[in-house]
């Protein structure tokens, strides 16, 4: 795939905009996910003891992931060597289960750190597992 193409995203990306004009923000949803105790509502694959996997809402395509520390931060530095150990265990299964199951030819994982180098939600660190 050589574009981002995702016009089903338009909703989530118009949220902010309403949030924005608004000044108002109705909490963390990814602090909203793990709460809740519904995890195929809230499309929850896998709860860790330091982190989580869950699947994007508003997926870039299919298989798209994110994993999540448990702990709210939007400071990367502030992540506990336990931390940082189970999310990246989580990317490592995360990737093996996609190529397992879809054969991806590539997969994009990394994350935005800030408003401003794109994090639709910013005040919750999470990484994104892109199958191409």
């Amino acid at each position: 795939m050589k574009n981002l193409f995702s016009p089903w995203r338009s909703k989530y990306i118009a949220s902010f905009a309403e949030e924005a004009k608004s000044g108002h923000t109705a909490g963390c949803v990814l602090c909203a996910a793990f709460e809740s105790s519904d995890d195929e509502e809230s499309l929850i694959l896998h709860r860790g003891r330091e982190a989580f996997i869950i699947m994007n809402r508003y997926p870039y395509n299919s298989g798209h992931l994110m994993i999540i520390p448990t702990r709210h931060t939007a400071d990367f530095q502030s992540l506990t060597r336990t931390e940082e150990l189970e999310c990246l265990d989580l990317i490592k299964a995360s990737e093996r289960a996609i190529m397992e199951l879809s054969k991806p030819q590539g997969f994009n994982i990394g994350m935005n750190l800030g408003r401003a180098a794109g994090a639709g939600i910013d005040d919750h660190l999470h990484w994104h597992i892109v199958p191409r």
